[in-house]
């Protein structure tokens, strides 16, 4: 049988008013559409309220409680003994795997195994002027879409998308 090809996406604060969940005060027409043709969670809900605790849960499956990391400066790996993080499950499948972007806590990134891992260009923050914009998290910059680092990483995982669709892969963006 062919075996899937996996894009998981991870949106790190994303702005809940969006299109794909009913609302119309921010256009994504690309994710409504992606949306449309995948699977959306509807009920996904954070482990924990910490970035690395809740990363860290569920690319291995293990809750907070059994992971022992609660806040983000805890290393993950030397308290996941026995565990198989997802993209290491995919690669013992025969799966090429990809991280393109932050899906593990930043600092602890290098602490996991991919055949191909990648972080986005580091940008200097523009000046926000618009505080009701900011408090939205709907902040415009001057820049374009590609010289985002979400936009660099979106070109980016197409590409790799692309340079592997002869084989399954598992590529988390």
């Amino acid at each position: 049988p062919t075996r899937l090809k996996v894009v998981l996406f991870v949106a790190d604060g994303l702005y809940w008013k969006i299109g794909l969940y009913g609302h119309s005060e921010v256009r994504t027409p690309n994710l409504d559409r992606l949306a449309a043709r995948g699977r959306r969670f509807d009920a996904a809900y954070a482990q924990y309220p910490l970035c690395n605790a809740s990363r860290t849960s569920f690319m291995t499956g293990w809750r907070p409680e059994r992971t022992r990391v609660w806040g983000n400066a805890d290393p993950p790996r030397p308290n996941l003994a026995g565990a198989v993080p997802l993209q290491e499950h995919f690669k013992a499948q025969g799966y090429f795997t990809a991280r393109l972007g932050k899906i593990y806590h930043g600092p602890f990134e290098t602490q996991f195994r991919w055949d191909l891992a990648e972080d986005a260009p580091d940008l200097p923050e523009e000046q926000v002027a618009d505080e009701e914009a900011f408090e939205a998290r709907v902040i415009p910059t001057s820049r374009d879409d590609a010289g985002e680092p979400d936009g660099h990483t979106a070109r980016r995982a197409a590409q790799v998308i692309e340079e592997r669709q002869g084989q399954p892969f598992f590529v988390a963006v």
